[in-house]
């Protein structure tokens, strides 16, 4: 792919040190989404949210589950993110690969893109 998307804790712009303590726990809060794209050798905050249980217990064994669960949309426009919604509840969200367009979409706990 051209854009990865990679995950950081809490505030700010990616750093050495930020990148080496990217792990999850309940204490670390919210989320932020970055996304580098490699032909502009740029990366870009497109979202911050404050993950779901599910997604907790899934993100830090991610790259068992990337060959068949992807957060990436089939044509590499959009990412799909499981948070908590203002309210307290688990909701499921789109966001561009840009950062446009963050919305919710349903409820729920966790979702990944289907290539069908």
């Amino acid at each position: 792919g051209r854009k990865i998307a990679y995950f950081l804790p809490g505030s700010g712009a990616p750093s050495a040190s930020t990148i080496q303590k990217a792990t999850l726990s309940k204490a670390s809060g919210d989320l932020q989404v970055w996304v580098y794209d490699r032909a502009s050798a740029t990366s870009k905050q497109v979202a911050g949210f404050t993950p779901t249980d599910t997604f907790q217990q899934i993100f830090p064994y991610y790259s068992q589950y990337q060959r068949s669960d992807t957060i990436w949309s089939p044509d590499s426009q959009e990412l799909v993110l499981s948070g908590v919604d203002a309210g307290g509840a688990n909701a499921i969200y789109t966001v561009g690969a840009d950062g446009s367009h963050f919305q919710k979409i349903a409820d729920g706990d966790v979702a990944f893109w289907a290539w069908k």
